[in-house]
């Protein structure tokens, strides 16, 4: 195999960084898939974008969980595992997650979603329809405690009305 110079392999890492941002393990995989270069040419690379903070997987994952959560009302835990699969350290995904949720109230969040539901879906009426917005919120990513506190309160709200 023909090994592709450095200069090409960093031109490519350019243009993917500067199309959308990503953390060092998802460019050093997309450069494995797409540039053909050998390792050692893309930890180059890579070192090289770190020096001139085109890569940083701190500002990374800050950004990517802020602009999550500005779009969609999500949970620590759901963004923790896309930030895994997008290759950042879980140190790094924690720090930047403990620093973003205290921005933002995660009960605030999960109530956000739950209003949306009931808005789209109506209120529940049967412990069935509790259990589809129970699923939901937990696949959002909200700990177990906190939607059970928001499914009970929309419940309250409910009987208090009749």
């Amino acid at each position: 195999m023909i090994d592709i110079s450095y200069e090409k392999t960093l031109n490519l890492a350019f243009k993917m960084v500067g199309r959308q941002a990503s953390s060092v393990g998802q460019l050093r995989e997309k450069l494995k898939e797409k540039s053909g270069a050998s390792s050692e040419v893309i930890e180059q690379v890579i070192k090289r974008l770190l020096e001139l903070n085109y890569l940083n997987d701190e500002n990374f994952a800050h950004q990517y969980a802020t602009n999550k959560l500005n779009i969609k009302a999500l949970g620590r835990s759901r963004l923790q595992r896309t930030l895994t699969q997008k290759h950042v350290p879980s140190e790094v995904a924690k720090k930047a997650l403990n620093d973003v949720f205290a921005e933002q109230d995660e009960a605030e969040l999960c109530s956000k979603a739950l209003s949306k539901y009931i808005r789209v879906h109506g209120k529940p009426t049967a412990i069935k329809e509790s259990k589809k917005i129970f699923s939901y919120l937990i696949r959002l990513g909200f700990p177990y405690d906190l939607v059970i506190k928001q499914i009970r309160a929309v419940g309250e709200i409910d009987t208090d009305e009749e």
